[in-house]
């Protein structure tokens, strides 16, 4: 404010009380307009302009104009945080924590979210930022509500990884996977086994499992089929087909069929009944190995039918021959 006393009053050897007084009362209204600033500074309740050093309540908004921010600074040791609240109960705080610095690791002051019920009561702290490695902790997990990517290579909606196009993205009831020519991929889960690919193997298991399962599951007189094809056209299907099951172990019959250069089905040359295993051969079969027959011992080399057929010799050794291929019991008589 201007001041409103006039030095220039008294004038020098013409003085006026009446001049000495309109100064001095200018001096006690400034003065007690100063005090009342004053007052207004040091206390938060008088509704001042101003929030004092410490402390303090804002009510509206807050906009700080600074090319510096908001700098929350505070000892190591100590939490620096922002609090959201509902009727004065809290509902979340952003803090940089009070873990301990030890100033050779960048250890300490991590960054943490944590969320309050609605009695302002802590519940836990879903997500969790380590300042030494950068690494985030999402202990709730983490959804991500845009519509599905497009496809495989659409990047609009991707979780990149070190700032390149490889990483993941979700096309429609679908998670992609993308990483670079002669990389590999690996899905692990904890002692039990992993699904690992690199260039152009892919292994299910672990070293150290005594038992593992690849399952095919799928509601009743439904195909589970496992194709194999050439440059993305059908080759081989291995499937248990969709024969309705009932009682008497019927339906779901094993099957394997075969596809023509262009992937249309040719035939299915074994099928395995489920209810019986007979095993059903739809073209012709050949055995290089040994075989037998009835739970006898395998005969690796073809039988030989020597002697005469005038004495009879010829056929007992052809008798004696299918006899070793559990073909027959030979009980003849001389």
């Amino acid at each position: 404010m201007t001041s409103q006393i006039n030095p220039a009053f008294p004038p020098h050897g013409n003085a006026l009380t009446a001049d000495v007084r309109q100064n001095f009362l200018y001096a006690k209204d400034e003065i007690e307009a100063l005090q009342d600033d004053v007052s207004a500074l040091q206390s938060a309740t008088t509704g001042g302009p101003f929030l004092p050093l410490d402390g303090g309540t804002i009510d509206g908004v807050l906009q700080i104009d600074s090319t510096e921010g908001l700098i929350l600074n505070g000892p190591a040791g100590t939490r620096r945080q922002v609090q959201f609240n509902t009727a004065d109960l809290s509902r979340w705080i952003i803090n940089a924590n009070a873990m301990a610095e030890t100033g050779t690791d960048n250890s300490g002051s991590d960054l943490a979210f944590n969320r309050y019920d609605d009695s302002g009561i802590l519940i836990d702290t879903p997500c969790f930022n380590v300042r030494s490695t950068g690494n985030f902790t999402f202990n709730r997990g983490a959804a991500f509500g845009s519509v599905a990517a497009a496809s495989t290579t659409d990047l609009s909606r991707h979780i990149a990884i070190a700032g390149t196009n490889y990483g993941f993205n979700f096309t429609a009831s679908r998670l992609n996977s993308t990483v670079p020519t002669g990389a590999g991929f690996a899905w692990n889960v904890g002692g039990l086994g992993q699904l690992i690919m690199t260039n152009q193997t892919a292994a299910f298991g672990s070293d150290n499992a005594t038992t593992y399962n690849v399952t095919i599951n799928a509601a009743t007189a439904t195909n589970r089929i496992l194709r194999f094809l050439t440059a993305g056209v059908s080759r081989w299907s291995l499937f248990v087909n969709a024969n309705a099951e009932s009682t008497g172990n019927l339906g779901s019959n094993f099957n394997i069929q075969r596809h023509d250069d262009s992937g249309t089905l040719i035939d299915t040359p074994i099928t395995i009944t489920r209810s019986s295993g007979l095993i059903t051969f739809a073209t012709d079969v050949r055995h290089n190995a040994g075989v037998s027959f009835f739970n006898v011992a395998p005969v690796t080399t073809r039988p030989v039918v020597t002697g005469s057929r005038a004495d009879g010799t010829a056929l007992q050794n052809g008798l004696n021959a299918l006899q070793s291929l559990g073909l027959i019991t030979n009980n003849s008589t001389a």
